[in-house]
């Protein structure tokens, strides 16, 4: 799966959703229809204990003139959601996009599998 960086700095965040790929990420990303509509529940794995975080799917965007395009990051097929979803979800998680601005590849793939970096 490939995917890009948007416009904050977590190119390390989106370097992990990248190696982990579709199939391990659709083992985080609960069904959307188990919830309400409109709704995502990811699963993160903080300080040894399982944490869900639950999101609206509505996603920044951004009007480049020609039509609105995804303002974060985002997968290389822009019909997947699995980047924007872990995204917002790992931004939550942190207290908003402004708290994931730089970091480590490690710590991330630590929070979104449960392993240790």
């Amino acid at each position: 799966m490939s995917v890009r960086q948007g416009m904050i700095g977590d190119c390390y965040l989106i370097s992990a959703i990248g190696v982990l790929g579709r199939e391990r990420l659709k083992n985080i990303i609960a069904d959307p229809t188990s919830g309400p509509p409109g709704c995502y529940m990811v699963k993160f794995n903080k300080f040894n204990r399982d944490l869900y975080v639950m999101i609206d799917s509505n996603f920044p965007v951004f009007d480049s003139g020609r039509e609105n395009q995804w303002l974060f990051g985002r997968c290389e097929d822009e019909k997947e959601l699995f980047c924007n979803i872990v995204e917002k979800a790992y931004a939550k998680l942190h207290g908003g996009y402004q708290n994931i601005v730089g970091g480590k590849v490690a710590l991330a793939l630590a929070d979104i599998t449960g392993g240790f970096p």
